[in-house]
């Protein structure tokens, strides 16, 4: 390797630990950590909040791992969303005003430079209850 393509490559890999955080080596595993849900209720209604946290193989936050996920029961929906400096990533449902459960539902993890490996995953699925608002 010449001396410029080895300078733009430690450049890159500086570059990126930067904007991400620690770098994933290649073969570094990453899982959810924690699966947390609660709730919010206004006279408008209730919704619930999904935070997912993502973690490498030493329980380090990774930042910028993208996740995905979907809510059943009360709401439907599925959507994605990255994780912050903290690992976390977060979704929100839909306002409801019925009673009943909220669920969500882990879908995929993905990170650079890293292999998710859901068989780590402390949590997959997670509900919550809601009371319902009457008027």
């Amino acid at each position: 390797m010449n001396f410029l393509a080895s300078s733009l490559r430690a450049w890159f890999a500086a570059a990126i630990m930067f904007s991400f955080g620690s770098a994933l080596a290649d073969e570094d595993k990453v899982s959810v950590s924690d699966l947390v849900l609660t709730t919010s209720q206004t006279q408008q209604g209730t919704t619930a909040t999904a935070t997912i946290t993502v973690v490498d193989q030493a329980g380090a936050p990774v930042v910028g791992a993208r996740v995905t996920g979907s809510w059943t029961g009360l709401t439907t929906a599925q959507g994605s969303a990255l994780t912050n400096q903290k690992g976390r990533a977060t979704f929100h449902s839909t306002r409801s005003k019925d009673k009943g459960t909220f669920v969500f539902n882990l879908g995929t993890v993905s990170a650079m430079g890293a292999t998710y490996e859901a068989a780590l995953n402390a949590k997959t699925r997670e509900s919550v209850d809601s009371i319902g608002i009457t008027e």
